[in-house]
């Protein structure tokens, strides 16, 4: 079984436990909402992919973005399946390591002359 599950993990209660994402009707990722005790609530958080390799539970961190993890959450279960059926797959790193970098940038100060 190749699925893909997306999870929020947000502070609650002060603790940061793994929220499963919640999906609208039409496919779509609802951005910052997760099932808490059953119930949606909007919460601020990092999108991380859960899924089984081997016998192992992986998670995988993909940012805050839903459209991004929502696209990350698709090629994976497509890897996955393809993988499985004994296809090779080469696989790319995900766009969110170019923001992680954006992040830790800080410009030098300009010549004064």
């Amino acid at each position: 079984m190749n699925t893909v599950t997306v999870l929020i993990r947000a502070k609650l209660n002060g603790e940061y436990p793994f929220l499963p994402a919640v999906w609208s009707a039409n496919g779509r990722l609802k951005a910052n909402v997760a099932l808490v005790n059953g119930r949606e609530r909007k919460v601020k958080g990092q999108y991380y992919l859960r899924y089984t390799q081997g016998r192992k539970r992986r998670f995988e961190i993909v940012g805050d973005d839903a459209a991004v993890a929502a696209a990350a959450a698709q090629k994976k279960e497509a890897a996955l399946k393809a993988k499985a059926a004994g296809v090779a797959v080469v696989e790319d790193g995900m766009p969110w390591p170019k923001f992680w970098f954006l992040r830790s940038f800080t410009p030098a100060k300009s010549p004064t002359i």
